[in-house]
């Protein structure tokens, strides 16, 4: 599932909610984050 998000090149960001926790994932330049609650990925 977030791996489909991450390889959509025209979500460059969005917000989800994922197991109960808020997830969000952006992007900058050709680096990928993804956050779920406050761990970072």
């Amino acid at each position: 599932y977030l791996y489909n998000i991450m390889k959509n090149p025209t979500a460059s960001s969005r917000t989800i909610e994922l197991d109960g926790r808020k997830v969000e994932t952006y992007r900058d330049g050709n680096d990928i984050y993804a956050f779920l609650g406050k761990r970072k990925y």
